[in-house]
This record gives C-alpha cells, sequence and structure tokens, in this order.
C-alpha cells in the first residue's frame, strides 16, 4: 500500500511541476465576437478587401459589369450562330436555348440527298459541340430549298 501512495505522491507531483510553467504561452486577443474569434491583430482574413467586384458573383444572373469572365447565354448563342455561318453549306435559323439544351435550326443552301445530307449534319452536329460543350445541342435542319 505505501508503494502504491509513493508512486501516486510522485506522479501528482511531477504533473503539478509541469504545469505550473515560469513562462506560460500568450494567449491570443480576440474581438467581442467571439463566435467567429476574429483575431483583432488581423480582423479581416481578406488581403483585398474592398477591392472586390461582386458583379460576378451569382451564377443564375447575366454577367452585366465590365469584365465578362464567364460566358452569357447571348454569347453561346452568337458563337452557335457563327459556327453554323461557317459551313458553305448551312444557313442559321432560329437558336435558342432552355436549360442545358441548345435548339439550333439551320437551312441547307442547296437541296441535298437523304445520305448527303445527313453526312453534312453530323459534321455540323459535331463542330457545334465541340463550339459550345456545356450545352447538348439539338440541330434541326428545316426546309430545303
Amino acid at each position: 500500500m505505501l508503494k502504491y501512495y509513493s508512486y501516486l505522491l510522485i506522479v501528482s507531483i511531477m504533473l503539478l511541476i509541469g504545469a505550473c510553467s515560469p513562462n506560460p504561452e500568450k494567449s491570443q486577443l480576440f474581438s467581442n465576437d467571439g463566435m467567429t474569434g476574429v483575431n483583432q491583430e488581423n480582423p479581416s482574413y481578406r488581403p483585398n478587401k474592398g477591392t472586390e467586384i461582386y458583379e460576378d458573383q451569382n451564377p443564375n444572373l447575366l454577367n452585366i459589369g465590365e469584365r465578362r469572365t464567364q460566358n452569357s447565354i447571348g454569347s453561346s448563342q452568337g458563337m452557335l450562330r457563327s459556327v453554323v455561318n461557317e459551313d458553305e453549306r448551312f444557313e442559321a435559323g432560329m437558336i435558342y436555348t432552355n436549360g442545358r439544351k441548345a435548339y439550333v435550326h439551320v437551312h441547307p443552301k442547296e437541296k441535298y440527298g437523304q445520305e448527303d445530307l445527313s453526312k453534312y449534319r453530323a459534321q455540323l452536329n459535331k463542330k457545334l459541340k465541340q463550339a459550345v460543350p456545356r450545352y447538348e445541342v439539338i440541330l434541326r435542319v428545316r426546309n430545303q430549298k
């Protein structure tokens, strides 16, 4: 029993000596807002505070500012129209987007056979999907001349 008490005494003395350090670590100062724990020496973690531009923050709205870093619906439709007009066999008709789908109506400039038309249509469809990959392009050929 004496051995047990001596062991307990030695351990408690070691804990007491170890806990009472002569050089305690300095505690950090915090602002009155204890929920966020923002350090008073650096109240903002944003290095560019006050210089942010918030016009492109909402992905549901079109980009309306001078800095257009992302494509808008209008630029996507313009890209589709330019791809169709670059092809000498087709003329662009109505182009609109609905969600993730882009509907492209084209008119052939000449009258083609069914096999040729399907081949040209597949080539144009591939070009359109490469130009605007975020949309599922639905190509509709209208009114052959």
